[in-house]
C-alpha cells in the first residue's frame, strides 16, 4: 500500500479544493503524517515510503516540504509535481487504483481537516507520542527521524482503544 508522500499531499489537496478550502504547508505535513499513523493503525502497515523527520513544529516529510515551502504559511495553491522516468516528463502524482488509501485519506481529512496547522501542530507534541519521543534528547537538533516503529506502536494502540482525532 504504500505511496509517494507527495501522492498523498496531493490527494488532501484535491479534498481541500473540493470542500472549497485551503491548506498551507504546515497542515499539509501534519495531515500526511496522520494519514501515515493511522494507515498503521488500521492497515498495520506504512502509508508513504520517505522518513517522518521530528521537526520543531512537529512531524515533516522533506520532500513534502521542498515541494511547497514556496507557498510559506500562505495556501497551496497547486498539485505537487514529481519527474516520472518512464513518462519522461512531470506528473501530479496521486494513489490513484488503491482504494484503501483513498478511503483512509477521506476519513483523515474529515476527522483532522477543521484543525488549524497550529491545532494540528500541538496535536502531534503529544507527550509520549512519537513526535515527542523522537525529539526527546535532541531538542536543539533541526531534525531527527521519526522511526516507523515508534509511530506504528503509537497508532495501533490508539486503534486498538477506538480513538480518534481528538486523543491523537
Amino acid at each position: 500500500m504504500t505511496h509517494s508522500a507527495l501522492s498523498i499531499a496531493n490527494a488532501f489537496l484535491d479534498l481541500a479544493k473540493a470542500d472549497g478550502r485551503g491548506i498551507s504547508p504546515m497542515k499539509l505535513q501534519k495531515l500526511v503524517y496522520y494519514a501515515h499513523g493511522w494507515c498503521f493503525g488500521v492497515f498495520g502497515e506504512p502509508l508513504i515510503d520517505e522518513t517522518i523527520e521530528a521537526w520543531k513544529y512537529g512531524p515533516v516529510i522533506q520532500p513534502i516540504y521542498h515541494e511547497f515551502k514556496s507557498f510559506g504559511s500562505s495556501d497551496i495553491t497547486r498539485s505537487g509535481t514529481a519527474f516520472d522516468l518512464d513518462a519522461f516528463d512531470l506528473v501530479e502524482p496521486r494513489p490513484e487504483g488503491d482504494e484503501d488509501a483513498l478511503a483512509l485519506i477521506k476519513t483523515v481529512w474529515d476527522e483532522y481537516g477543521r484543525f488549524s496547522a497550529l491545532k494540528l501542530s500541538s496535536m502531534t507534541h503529544t507527550p509520549n507520542g512519537p513526535w515527542a519521543k523522537a525529539r526527546y534528547g535532541h531538542e536543539e537538533a533541526r531534525s531527527v527521524p521519526i522511526p516507523n516503529e515508534l509511530i506504528k506502536s503509537y497508532f495501533v494502540e490508539l486503534a486498538g482503544r477506538g480513538e480518534t482525532a481528538n486523543a491523537a
